[in-house]
């Protein structure tokens, strides 16, 4: 019975000061931006695209707004827990640096939504110096054992031109995986071994010279 009262003197009308909304929103974009930039600088997958960095700090504004507007509200927060159990994922993710930068977004959207102000730049600190210590330690070896290489057209592509051009940079073995043709794109997949930083770099170049749409390392064991 004492709870119930309880709940009944919460305040359901909470508003939302403007400087103080505005200061969360600012230091949502600094730290967002900070984490992303250290997955996008730093990270050893070929998918650092901007359309990913600004979805996660777009990521990381929306949980701040939730966060903010729902903290002080039981009954917004009970409307925002029937919202989201509708919500479903469909799209498998591929590159687990990808992940991790969602998670990180959330992780900082959360933080100054609940006036952590602290926490949330430490982590986006800490992630800074961890990545660029990580990409220091593991630079000579990008692949240490075997890794996919995904090729995503909007065209067909010439195979044969593709398969001497990563034969050149490589100059050791790869094997191809699969190989899918359609109206709207054409996919294909390699296996490689041991890939270098300086083949990381004539590889992505190809992006360019053959008008490559897509072009992502996997780990292996994705």
């Amino acid at each position: 019975m004492e709870e119930i009262i309880e709940i009944e003197k919460m305040n359901f009308d909470y508003k939302i000061e403007f400087i103080d909304f505005a200061t969360k929103l600012l230091l949502t974009l600094i730290f967002s931006f900070v984490s992303s930039y250290s997955f996008r600088r730093y990270s050893q997958g070929l998918n650092r695209s901007i359309n990913l960095s600004t979805n996660s700090i777009t990521l990381s504004l929306i949980i701040c707004v939730i966060i903010a507007v729902v903290k002080s509200s039981l009954a917004l927060s009970l409307g925002l827990v029937g919202a989201l159990s509708v919500v479903r994922f469909r799209n498998a993710v591929k590159d687990p640096n990808e992940l991790l930068l969602y998670f990180s977004s959330i992780a900082i959207g959360i933080s100054i939504g609940a006036d952590q102000y602290l926490a949330a730049g430490m982590f986006s600190l800490s992630l800074l110096g961890f990545n660029m210590f990580n990409y220091k330690l593991t630079k000579k070896n990008v692949a240490d054992s075997s890794s996919v290489l995904l090729i995503k057209t909007e065209r067909e592509i010439d195979f044969s031109l593709l398969n001497n051009k990563i034969k050149k940079i490589l100059k050791r073995e790869f094997k191809l995986i699969s190989m899918t043709n359609s109206e709207d794109y054409t996919e294909i997949c390699f296996e490689i071994y041991d890939l270098n930083e300086n083949e990381l770099i004539s590889i992505k170049e190809l992006r360019k010279s053959l008008k490559i749409s897509v072009l992502e390392l996997i780990p292996s064991v994705y």
